[in-house]
């Protein structure tokens, strides 16, 4: 059971860094390509927080506030 789920989980990795690498550049115009590159580094940025704090449980629900409305802003402004 284990190995099939480990299979799975590498199949479908394989298959979304197929469709980041090859699909959507060939779809998206310029704009919208160079935004979802800003986005995808800031998303791993974000899961390198998420990974460092959360098992570290050094996150607080204050400084999480305060991040979420700092992401807000940036993204209204």
């Amino acid at each position: 059971m284990g190995t099939q789920k480990l299979k799975l989980e590498l199949v479908s990795a394989i298959a979304v860094l197929l469709l980041l690498l090859i699909v959507v550049p060939a779809v998206l115009d310029p704009f919208r390509l160079n935004l979802m590159s800003k986005y995808l580094a800031f998303a791993f940025v974000a899961i390198g927080v998420v990974l460092t704090w959360g098992y570290g449980g050094m996150l607080s629900l204050g400084q999480g506030i305060f991040f979420g409305l700092g992401g807000y802003i940036l993204r209204c402004s």
